[in-house]
């Protein structure tokens, strides 16, 4: 079977060839989403503006603004660069003594009849 997209990280398959591949939309959009997340604004060259640099947030105290202002990234960010993806909603949590941040979207991709849910976890040392 053809795959849609690589899998990232790049790993060696010996099913799809030399890199292994994603060979549905679902997975390819929630890889999308969770690259649009972890990019930071300025790391994509030919596009200064991509990305919700969501580690950048990780030493900044939840505030209720600072949790507003990383919602409104994860919206217009998905919203610019994956039009089809609506979001349900996005919970973000914080461990106060450990500087860890929890981001969990749930979405719905209409144009296949598809929900999904994409779960991130970060720490001060990943």
């Amino acid at each position: 079977m053809n795959g849609i997209g690589v899998s990232l990280p790049l790993y060696v398959d010996n099913i799809d060839g030399h890199f292994s591949l994603i060979k549905n939309i679902s997975d390819e959009i929630k890889q999308n989403m969770r690259n649009i997340i972890m990019t930071n604004p300025g790391e994509r060259v030919m596009d200064l503006n991509f990305g919700v640099g969501i580690r950048r947030y990780l030493f900044e105290p939840l505030l209720p603004q600072i949790a507003d202002k990383i919602r409104t990234r994860i919206y217009t960010q998905t919203e610019r660069f994956l039009p089809g993806v609506v979001i349900n909603d996005i919970g973000i949590e914080v461990g106060v003594y450990d500087n860890m941040l929890g981001v969990a979207i749930s979405y719905q991709i209409p144009n296949i009849g598809a929900e999904d849910l994409l779960m991130l976890d970060f720490a001060e040392n990943n």
